[in-house]
């Protein structure tokens, strides 16, 4: 989407695109009517969207995710060192619209696990890659109650040119 006020309208846009939709459809439903309904903005503009849309049945800790070209999460299962990172099989919302059905995954949030998503400019504060995701899932494990702080903290230390946005979702029992 890029950056500045012209890329916020449009992720507000997208964020309001995404609340419009059934709460109660699948997540793959959800992403490609949200696809459909942006795409004209986007392709006016000649941008696209990256997203990650989830659902979340807290009873179980089940977790239905859609990942529109995004790619930059993971999930941290108690016990386990690596991240299991949820790659992305679909392409950005705008750029093939109405195209194809968007596909879906899920994951079980077992107690102690952590599901992290964040934006790419946490990506630079290390590498820029992808492999920046084991350090911050290094980064997560020494300190769980004070990840964000450090994040911040590293931020600070390095500074940043991109949008710094990280949701971390926890199940404790």
């Amino acid at each position: 989407m890029g950056k500045g006020p012209a890329a916020g309208a449009l992720a507000a846009s997208v964020q309001a695109a995404f609340r419009a939709q059934d709460p109660d459809s699948n997540v793959a439903d959800v992403v490609t009517a949200t696809d459909e309904r942006v795409s004209p903005d986007l392709v006016i503009m000649e941008s696209f969207a990256t997203a990650f849309h989830a659902h979340l049945d807290q009873a179980t800790g089940r977790v239905d995710y859609g990942d529109a070209g995004h790619g930059i999460a993971m999930h941290l299962r108690a016990g386990q060192q690596t991240p299991h990172l949820l790659l992305s099989h679909d392409l950005p919302l705008g750029v093939h619209p109405g195209a194809w059905r968007r596909t879906s995954g899920s994951l079980m949030l077992e107690p102690g696990d952590a599901l992290i998503v964040c934006s790419d400019g946490v990506l630079d504060l290390y590498d820029g890659t992808l492999a920046a995701l084991n350090q911050l899932a290094t980064l997560y494990r020494l300190a769980p109650a004070a990840f964000l702080i450090a994040v911040k903290e590293l931020v600070m230390d390095r500074g940043a040119d991109d949008d710094i946005t990280i949701l971390v979702l926890t199940r404790t029992r």
